[in-house]
């Protein structure tokens, strides 16, 4: 099991070093607060109006992100496909408890870190505070394409972006969660791929 933590959380530091560079004390700090978890392919990582109080972070793996409405219909709005930074704790987040559901659609892996302890670990360290402010401003500009996407374009082109966006996801998902996320359904989400 120590292995395992290892080799995933050493992954997650390489990402992060990417954008910033770590000290060995951030390092030793990421390694003892992170947590790996294995979810197996259509399990719930967070339930909608459940505690859930850590970061987020996959490793390996999709996972989408749903509402349940009023009329218990599931909205797909989010997609990330490990490597992948999922949306910070606080957005996601309304007085301790989910305000969305996050799902494994393939066996997946996350690294996961609790929120204050998180939360500290920014006030400590300046370069992990510029990586977590630019994962919160790329959240923001991933919700606002998505809106500007629902609102502007008709359905072929909204389809046509989604491909560019997740270039290989379709052939790994279901038709339906894409189908939610276009805003579209799943008899439009068809034809549109049969065309040539």
């Amino acid at each position: 099991m120590e292995a395992i933590h290892t080799y995933y959380t050493s992954l997650f530091i390489e990402a992060i070093e990417q954008i910033v560079t770590l000290s060995p004390k951030e390092r030793k700090d990421i390694f003892d607060i992170s947590v790996i978890k294995a979810y197996k392919k259509k399990e719930m990582i967070i339930r909608q109006g459940n505690r859930f109080d850590n970061e987020v972070f996959i490793l390996e793996g999709i996972v989408r992100g749903y509402y349940d409405t009023y009329n218990s219909k599931e909205v797909t709005v989010e997609f990330f496909q490990g490597p992948a930074v999922t949306a910070p704790w606080f957005t996601r987040t309304f007085n301790h408890y989910s305000s969305i559901n996050y799902q494994s659609l393939t066996p997946t892996v996350t690294l996961e870190i609790h929120a204050e302890n998180f939360d500290s670990l920014m006030k400590k360290s300046v370069a992990i505070n510029k990586w977590a402010t630019g994962i919160t401003q790329a959240e923001l500009m991933r919700k606002t394409q998505r809106e500007i996407l629902l609102l502007t374009k008709n359905a072929e082109e909204r389809f046509a972006v989604f491909r560019q966006m997740f270039t290989s996801l379709e052939n790994h998902i279901a038709l339906s969660h894409i189908a939610s996320y276009l805003g579209i359904t799943q008899v439009s989400l068809s034809r549109l791929r049969s065309k040539k």
